[in-house]
């Protein structure tokens, strides 16, 4: 290693051994989460000067909005509760400064990631 963010592996073998153990990992955080593959959401506008809307089938339940800037940061988040099911939902954007920002959008089984650009 060369700093203490830094691994340098030099065989695929060893690569692998610590891929396979990262994804190990990282499924057992994911129990019970199901990507959003059957029903595509989508997002637009994009880029946005303030509205984001999303638009798939969106069951009764509740479901959180998070923006992450580019460092990784939690810069905002919000939630919906729908009584009914919907095919839109609709939030603004307005006094995030411009950039590239990650949208997560988790309900009660179901995830998926946006980028977006706000300008």
């Amino acid at each position: 290693m060369n700093d203490e963010d830094t691994l340098i592996i030099h065989s695929a073998d060893v690569a692998d051994v610590f891929y396979q153990d990262f994804r190990a990992r990282f499924d057992e955080l994911n129990i019970g989460i199901e990507e959003w593959n059957a029903t595509p959401v989508q997002l637009y506008p994009n880029p946005t000067s303030g509205a984001a809307n999303f638009t798939g089938v969106f069951q009764a339940g509740r479901y959180d909005l998070s923006v992450i800037d580019i460092t990784g940061r939690p810069v905002w988040s919000t939630h919906f509760n729908l009584s009914m099911d919907a095919s839109i939902l609709e939030t603004n954007l307005e006094g995030l400064p411009a950039g590239v920002y990650t949208l997560l959008l988790t309900g009660e089984k179901q995830r998926n990631t946006f980028s977006i650009i706000v300008q």
